[in-house]
C-alpha cells in the first residue's frame, strides 16, 4: 500500500507541469496544498483563492493589442486628461458660449476617447445544438439566453447582444407591422386549409405532398395557437375557411392579439429578470403560466439586449439567429439577410454529428452562393465522448494512450478502496493520516482523469476539424474556414473554481479561444481609430488651443487684423465652394457613380435581355423534360422542387438550383461588368480623397503667400489645417468602405440565387402557387405556374430595375454621408479660423493672462509628449 501511495505521489510530481495541471510548481497537482502542509493549516482560515477573470484573458496577437501600442494609447489619453484639467483651472470654461468652454468640452471628449468601430458576429444553428449555451459562455453570463433540451426552439427571434456600460440590462423590441404579419400567415392558412378541408383530393402519386402538407398544417396550427392563444379555435377556423372569411378573421385577430408596442424598451436590474424577459419575448418554451395567452415571439422581428459583458465592450455585437431550416419562412429570410450583413458567421452544430449536420450544410451552401468569405463552424459538446468508444474507434498510439489512462484510473480506484478498508487500523502511515493518504490518491486519480479528458477532447477535436476543413474548404470564397470545438458544460463546471484548478479546463473547453478570435475581428479597425486619434484628433485640438493662446498674446494693428481676416475669409469661401458647392466633386459623387452604372451595366444589359430570357426558357423546358422522363417511375420530381423553392436534391439527378439556372447567362455576362464598375468607383473615390487633400494644401500655400509677414500665425494655422486634412481623409475613406460594403450586399441580391435575392423574390409567388397544387391535373398546373414566371417577358427587365433602384439608393446614401462629412469638417475649419479672426476670441484670451500662460505651457508640454508617443508607436 505504501508503494502504491508513493507511486501516486511520484506521478503527481512528474506530471505537475502537464496541460491539465496548474502552472505554479510549488503546488501539488490541481492546485491543492500538500497533505503535510494541510495538517498545519487546518486551524487557520486560508485566504480564498481567486477565480478566473475574463478581463485578464490573453488578448489577440495583433497591432492594436501590442503592449507598446496600448501603453502609447493610454499615455495619449493621459495627456488629454492633463490638458482638460489645465483648461478647467480658470473660469472661462464655465461661460457656456465661450470658445474655452468648447475647447474644454472637446478636451474632455478626447480624454475619455474610446474606439467606436464595431463588428457583428452571427451564430446560426438548428434547435438543440447548444447555440444559446454558447452565447451564455461567450458573454460569461450563465443562463442569460434560455436553453432547452425539449427539442422545441428556444430562439424564435433574432437576438442581438450589444454593449452598455451599466449593471442594468436593457431590452429593445422591434415588432413586425400588421401587413407583414398578415403576409406571413397566408402560407400557413393555405396549408391549413388544404390538409384539413381538401386532404382527400391528393392522388396516390402525391403521398409525399400529403405528408409535407400535413407537417406544415401542424406548424400552422401551432403558430396560430401561439399567436392567438384562446382566441384560436380549430373548428371555427375551418368554418371561416369554408366561408371565405379566414383572411379577414386573421387580420382582426392580429390587431387584437399583437403585444402592446407603446413600451418597446424595458430595463431589468439583474440577470435572472432579464433572462425571464428574453425567454418571454423570444421562445416557444417561455414557461408562460397560461397557454391561453398569445405569445410574443410571432410578432417580433428582432430584439436588442444591452449588457456590460466584457466581450461586447471591445466593439462586438453578437447575434443569436434561428436556423436556416426553420419552418417559419419569415424567420428563415430574416436570418439569411443577417448572415449577409454579418462580418463573420458561425454555423453551430453538435461535434458528434458535425460532419453530417444538415444545418451546417445549409449555412455553407448559402455562403457559397453569396460568395461570403468569413464563415466558420463551431462544434459544441466537445467533451461528450466515451473513453471505451474512443479506444475502439481510434487506431495506433492514441488508442494505446487511452487504454493506459483507463487502466491507471482503475488502479487508482482500487488503491482508494484498499485505503478505506485499512482506515480503522492505521493511525499514522509514513507521517500522513489515512485521510491525507486518501486525499493524495484522489488527487492522483483526478490528474489521470484530467489527462484522459485532455487526450480524448484534443484528439477528437483535431479529427473533426480536419474532416470539416476537407469537406467545406471550397465553400468559402477568398477566405479561411475557421473551425472551433467547445464544451459549454466544461466551461461552467470549472468557471467558479479556484483559478489554479480551473484554467487548464477553461483553456481546453475552447470558449476562451473563440472570445479571442471574435475580439480580433475588430482589432484592425480599432487600431486605425486609435492611431488616427493620437496622430490627428489630438494634434488638431492642440493646434486650436495654441491658436487660442496666440490670439490673446501681444497687440496687433487694425490693418494687420484686416489683412488676416480677409485672407481667412477667402480660405473659408473657397473651401465651402469646393466641399459643399453644387458643382463640387464632393457634391456630385453620387451623380458620377450613377453615370458609371449607366455606362457599364445598363447600356450592356438592355441589349442582352432577350438572350437571358431565352436561356431561362430553355432551362424551364429542360425541367419539364426531366419531369416527363421521371414520371414513368412515378417520381414526384417536379413537385419536390416547387416545394423547395427550386433548390433540391434527388438521387436520380443530383442537386439542382432552378433560380441559379434562370439567371445563369445573366450572371456570366453582367457580374464581370459589376466587378469592373466597383473597381472604377473605388478608383474614382480614391481620386476624390486626393482632390480634397490638394484643396487643403493649396489653401495652406495661399496663406503662406498672402500672410508671409505673419509667420507665427501661418505656422500654427497651417498645422491645424493639415491635421484637419487628415481627419477629412479618414472620414471619407470610412464612407467609401461602407459604400463598397453596401455594393457587395447588392451584388448578392442581384447575382446570387438565395431565396431573398432578386430572382428569389421574383419566383417566390410562383413556387408558392405551384407548391399548393394537388389532385388531378396538379402537375400541369404546377408547370404552368413556374413557366408563366420564367417565361415572362419583363422578368430580366424587372431584375435590372431592382438592381438599378438598389444602386441609386446606395449611391444617394453615400452622397449624404459625404455631404455630412464635408459640412462637419467645414464647420470645424470655420471655428479654427475664428481663433485668429474673431474679436470675441481675442478678448476672451486676453481676459486672464495667468490662465493663458498655464494653457500655453500645457499645450507646449502636450505637444512634446504626443510627439514622443507617436515616435514610440512608429518605432
Amino acid at each position: 500500500m505504501a508503494r502504491a501511495i508513493n507511486d501516486v505521489s511520484k506521478d503527481i510530481q512528474a506530471h505537475n507541469r502537464s496541460l491539465l495541471t496548474p502552472e505554479p510548481a510549488d503546488k501539488v497537482a490541481m492546485g491543492s496544498p500538500s497533505p503535510r502542509n494541510r495538517r498545519r493549516t487546518r486551524s487557520n482560515s486560508p485566504l480564498p483563492e481567486l477565480t478566473h477573470d475574463v478581463r485578464e484573458e490573453k488578448p489577440p496577437n495583433d497591432r492594436f493589442h501590442d503592449a507598446n501600442f496600448q501603453r502609447a494609447f493610454a499615455e495619449a489619453k493621459g495627456v488629454m486628461a492633463t490638458i482638460t484639467s489645465t483648461l478647467g483651472s480658470g473660469r472661462l470654461h464655465d461661460e457656456l458660449d465661450s470658445t474655452m468652454a468648447r475647447l474644454h468640452e472637446r478636451a474632455n471628449q478626447l480624454a475619455t476617447f474610446e474606439c467606436s468601430p464595431t463588428r457583428t458576429v452571427g451564430f446560426v444553428g438548428d434547435s438543440g445544438v447548444g447555440k444559446s449555451s454558447l452565447l451564455n459562455s461567450l458573454l460569461d453570463m450563465k443562463g442569460l439566453a434560455r436553453t432547452s433540451n425539449s427539442g422545441s426552439a428556444c430562439t424564435c427571434v433574432v437576438t442581438e447582444y450589444h454593449y452598455r456600460d451599466s449593471t442594468d440590462f436593457t431590452v429593445e423590441v422591434n415588432y413586425f407591422t400588421a401587413a407583414e404579419l398578415l403576409e406571413q400567415v397566408q402560407d400557413l392558412l393555405q396549408f391549413y386549409e388544404t390538409y384539413h378541408l381538401h386532404n382527400d383530393r391528393f392522388t396516390s402519386a402525391e403521398q409525399e405532398d400529403r405528408e409535407v402538407c400535413k407537417e406544415k398544417a401542424a406548424v400552422a396550427s401551432d403558430t396560430f395557437s401561439s399567436m392567438f392563444g384562446s382566441h384560436f379555435n380549430h373548428e371555427r377556423m375551418l368554418q371561416h375557411l369554408r366561408d371565405g372569411q379566414a383572411k379577414e378573421v386573421v387580420r382582426g385577430l392580429i390587431d387584437k392579439c399583437r403585444p402592446g408596442r407603446e413600451n418597446p424598451c424595458q430595463v431589468r436590474k439583474d440577470l435572472k429578470a432579464c433572462s425571464d424577459l428574453i425567454a418571454q419575448l423570444t421562445s416557444e418554451t417561455s414557461g408562460q403560466s397560461s397557454k391561453n395567452r398569445p405569445a410574443a415571439w410571432p410578432y417580433i422581428r428582432n430584439i436588442k439586449v444591452y449588457t456590460n459583458a466584457h466581450i461586447l465592450s471591445k466593439g462586438l455585437i453578437l447575434v443569436d439567429l434561428p436556423g436556416l431550416r426553420d419552418v417559419n419562412s419569415a424567420r428563415r429570410h430574416i436570418t439569411e439577410r443577417y448572415l449577409i450583413k454579418c462580418d463573420e458567421v458561425f454555423a453551430i452544430c453538435n461535434e458528434g454529428r458535425a460532419i453530417t449536420d444538415v444545418g451546417v450544410v445549409s449555412v455553407l451552401d448559402l455562403a457559397k452562393k453569396a460568395q461570403l468569405s468569413d464563415v466558420g463552424i463551431i462544434c459544441t459538446r466537445s467533451d461528450d465522448i466515451q473513453p471505451e468508444e474512443a479506444r475502439r474507434d481510434w487506431q495506433g498510439d492514441k488508442a494505446i494512450q487511452v487504454q493506459a489512462k483507463i487502466e491507471s484510473i482503475r488502479a487508482t480506484k482500487e488503491t482508494i478502496r484498499c485505503l478505506k478498508e485499512e482506515q480503522e487500523n492505521i493511525l499514522d502511515y509514513d507521517d500522513r493520516t489515512v485521510e491525507e493518504n486518501e486525499l493524495l490518491v484522489n488527487i492522483g486519480r483526478e490528474m489521470v482523469t484530467a489527462e484522459l479528458t485532455q487526450c480524448l477532447v484534443t484528439t477528437r477535436n483535431d479529427i473533426v476539424k480536419r474532416e470539416l476543413m476537407e469537406k467545406y474548404r471550397t465553400q468559402v470564397t477568398k477566405g479561411q474556414l475557421h473551425v472551433h470545438c467547445v464544451s459549454n458544460k466544461m466551461y461552467w463546471e470549472h468557471r467558479e473554481k479556484p483559478k489554479g484548478k480551473a484554467m487548464p479546463y477553461l483553456n481546453l473547453c475552447g470558449i476562451l479561444a473563440i472570445r479571442e478570435h471574435c475580439m480580433a475581428l475588430v482589432s484592425e479597425s480599432r487600431y486605425s481609430a486609435a492611431l488616427n486619434y493620437m496622430k490627428n484628433d489630438i494634434s488638431s485640438f492642440l493646434s486650436d488651443a495654441a491658436l487660442w493662446v496666440r490670439s490673446g498674446s501681444g497687440s496687433m494693428t487694425a490693418e494687420r487684423k484686416t489683412k488676416i481676416r480677409d485672407a481667412l475669409d477667402a480660405v473659408e469661401r473657397r473651401l465651402k465652394r469646393a466641399l459643399t458647392g453644387n458643382s463640387s466633386r464632393v457634391s456630385n459623387a453620387a451623380r458620377m457613380a450613377k453615370s458609371e452604372f449607366k455606362d457599364t451595366i445598363s447600356t450592356s444589359s438592355y441589349t442582352r435581355f432577350n438572350s437571358w430570357s431565352k436561356n431561362a426558357q430553355n432551362a424551364n423546358m429542360e425541367w419539364r423534360s426531366v419531369s416527363q422522363f421521371l414520371s414513368n417511375s412515378n417520381h414526384p420530381y417536379y413537385a419536390a422542387f416547387c416545394r423547395n423553392r427550386g433548390n433540391h436534391y434527388t438521387a436520380k439527378i443530383g442537386s439542382r438550383d432552378w433560380n441559379s439556372e434562370i439567371i445563369q447567362l445573366m450572371v456570366e455576362d453582367a457580374e464581370p461588368l459589376w466587378s469592373q464598375l466597383c473597381s472604377t468607383l473605388a478608383s474614382e473615390q480614391e481620386d476624390l480623397v486626393g482632390h480634397i487633400l490638394e484643396l487643403i494644401e493649396s489653401e495652406v500655400d495661399f496663406l503662406e503667400t498672402e500672410l508671409g509677414d505673419e509667420e507665427d500665425v501661418v505656422e500654427v494655422l497651417g498645422q491645424a489645417l493639415l491635421y484637419r486634412q487628415r481627419l477629412i481623409e479618414a472620414d471619407v475613406e470610412g464612407a467609401l468602405e461602407a459604400f463598397m460594403k453596401d455594393l457587395n450586399s447588392l451584388r448578392i441580391d442581384a447575382f446570387s440565387s438565395i431565396p431573398t435575392s432578386f430572382i428569389g423574390v421574383e419566383m417566390e409567388d410562383a413556387y408558392r402557387k405551384a407548391g399548393a397544387e394537388y389532385g388531378d391535373g396538379s402537375d400541369q398546373r404546377r408547370k404552368h405556374a413556374i413557366s408563366s414566371a420564367v417565361n415572362r417577358n419583363e422578368l430580366f427587365k424587372d431584375l435590372h430595375q431592382a438592381l438599378k433602384k438598389g444602386f441609386i439608393s446606395r449611391a444617394d446614401s453615400f452622397q449624404q454621408t459625404l455631404s455630412d462629412v464635408a459640412q462637419a469638417h467645414l464647420e470645424s475649419v470655420r471655428l479654427t479660423l475664428n481663433m485668429v479672426r474673431d474679436e470675441n476670441v481675442i478678448l476672451e484670451s486676453e481676459k486672464d493672462p495667468q490662465f493663458r500662460d498655464r494653457v500655453e505651457a500645457g499645450v507646449r508640454a502636450a505637444k512634446v509628449e504626443i510627439a514622443g508617443i507617436l515616435t514610440s508607436v512608429s518605432a
